[in-house]
């Protein structure tokens, strides 16, 4: 089975980089650029592991964690 991995970053560079480094290694990867899209996302895709940027503006990765937790 092929893990899936979301991936939340407000920065489209590092956003890329890192979708394209973690489908190399065959991860399926979602990736989103908001925090609150990210809460329904985390949901619905029902993924593996959330990889969050802990510096984005309006809600960081550390508060996007206590809401789904």
């Amino acid at each position: 089975m092929k893990q899936k991995i979301v991936a939340v970053d407000d920065s489209h560079i590092v956003l890329d980089w890192v979708t394209s480094s973690l489908q190399t290694h065959n991860i399926e990867v979602v990736g989103h650029d908001s925090p609150f899209g990210v809460l329904r996302l985390a949901s619905e895709a029902k993924p593996d592991m959330l990889l969050l940027d802990v510096n984005m503006p309006g809600l960081n990765g550390k508060a996007v964690c206590e809401i789904i937790k």
